[in-house]
């Protein structure tokens, strides 16, 4: 992205950020408001026995990427000069805390950080849990310089008669994409990188996405004629330019739309409408595709290969079958629901606002569409883990977001800690407590660290359950 810096020295996980830079970058590259430091910490209590003694510091500040709350730097204790100093500092960032407190929190949602639901089972062993039953799916339609212009995130779970759900991604919410650091989610699938829309989406609203679907207009409009077209209320005149013309091609009211009216709607969006009228285009459109397909799987399987060379899947050929099948099932037995993300504009006091994450109302969501894919550490709730890379070496954090999915832990990216070179990495948690103890020890266990790398800090509120520094002894 421009706009954006990387330090001097070895190659990094993520880009940085200028020290003038934000924890959010728009589409346009125009940074936003930059977290609140957090105060410095006290020296930290010993969590198991053999475990290191050092101080906690304060990031400095604009170093690291958006996702990043805390940084840590083993050293000496600073000079009474220097401590009367950074008290007074501190008091000036507890001012700053206290009046952007909510805006850290959407800084972070928009970047993976979703809500802190606690977590744990006190007995730092996760207890097993039950078989998953629910698959997902990320469905997007992309232009012609293959930004995403509209997508849902699909769910199908066979329990019971089977239900579905598909929640939907506006391509100008901000998320934080493998390789490209914050950017808009329609640029997610411009970077290159393979299943970047995904994990950005996974790590955004913490669940477990299972695969994609990717179609142009082209795609779009040939899966619609191959089912014979779809019937949908067109909400208002689709217009187009052509030459010096705007024509309407496709007319409002009731309509039964061919392939190529339907990808038009679906993809509409009029002069000054909000996004959300656009989603909700696509939805129709979709809705009514997924309720057209065959219900013999055979025929549904020659449907789908018969569009092969304009789909691009992750998922294999007979999981896809399996769960577009089953997301027809929800459709005609009127099961399949659709919602949007819930979103909130972020005020970057003076610059362009953003679109977040809103934190407050995403649990209610994810518990009506996705409780059957979300990480669940000890069968409880899910515990949510900042990695930063403090060794410098490319590719860490990615390696570390692989083990604690796997795990059952949410993963939220810190990009870069303050510096590199850490001889060794910090497990840090909030207190002492059975449960910070038991999500600590979680955390160690699935990136391979010793427990003797737990450590708890007093820097207060981090906005996640552990926060981990990747030091030389995290074996990638």
């Amino acid at each position: 992205m421009s706009g954006r810096h990387r330090r001097a020295g070895p190659p990094v996980d993520e880009p940085v950020p200028s020290p003038a830079a934000a924890a959010v970058v728009t589409p346009a590259g125009t940074p936003a408001a930059t977290p609140a430091a957090i105060p410095a910490a006290a020296p930290y209590a010993t969590v198991l026995p053999g475990a290191h003694r050092t101080r906690v510091a304060a990031p400095q500040a604009g170093l690291g990427s958006a996702a990043e709350a805390v940084a840590v730097v083993p050293g000496p204790p600073p000079p009474r000069e220097a401590v009367r100093e950074q008290r007074r500092r501190r008091s000036r960032r507890n001012r700053v805390v206290a009046a952007t407190v909510a805006g850290v929190l959407g800084v972070l949602s928009a970047v993976g950080a979703w809500f802190v639901l606690g977590g744990g089972d006190g007995q730092g062993k996760p207890a097993s849990a039950p078989a998953r039953t629910q698959t997902t799916l990320l469905v997007q339609v992309l232009d012609a310089k293959r930004e995403t212009v509209a997508a849902a995130l699909m769910a199908h779970d066979t329990a019971g008669g089977g239900t579905g759900y598909g929640a939907l991604v506006p391509s100008s919410l901000v998320v934080t994409a493998p390789g490209q650091g914050s950017v808009s989610f329609a640029a997610t699938s411009t970077g290159g990188v393979p299943n970047a829309s995904v994990e950005a989406v996974a790590d955004a609203l913490g669940v477990q996405v299972d695969g994609s679907l990717q179609m142009d207009a082209s795609a779009l409009a040939a899966l619609v004629d191959a089912v014979g077209g779809v019937d949908v209320t067109v909400d208002k005149d689709v217009t187009q330019t052509q030459g010096r013309k705007i024509v309407v091609v496709v007319s409002a009211g009731p309509a039964h739309l061919t392939g190529r009216q339907a990808a038009a709607y679906a993809t509409f969006l009029g002069p000054q409408e909000a996004e959300q009228l656009r989603l909700a285009r696509f939805s129709s459109v979709w809705q009514a595709l997924l309720g057209k397909l065959p219900a013999d799987p055979a025929a549904l399987d020659a449907t789908v290969k018969g569009l092969r060379a304009h789909l691009t899947s992750s998922m294999s050929a007979g999981r896809l079958d399996s769960v577009l099948e089953g997301l027809r099932s929800d459709e005609a037995g009127q099961r399949l629901s659709f919602d949007t993300v819930p979103t909130r504009q972020l005020d970057q006091g003076g610059g362009p606002s953003v679109l977040v994450v809103d934190t407050t109302a995403l649990p209610a969501l994810l518990q009506a569409g996705f409780a059957g894919s979300m990480p669940s550490q000890a069968a409880g709730p899910a515990v949510r883990v900042v990695v930063q890379n403090g060794v410098g070496t490319p590719g860490l954090v990615p390696k570390a977001r692989d083990r604690l999915l796997k795990a059952g832990l949410v993963f939220v990216s810190g990009g870069n800690a303050d510096k590199f070179g850490y001889p060794h990495s910090y497990v840090l948690i909030l207190d002492t407590s059975d449960t910070s103890r038991a999500q600590g020890e979680a955390t160690a266990r699935a990136l391979g660290l010793p427990l003797s790398d737990i450590t708890v800090t007093d820097q207060g509120q981090t906005l996640a359950d552990v926060v981990v520094v990747l030091g030389a002894d995290f074996k990638a």
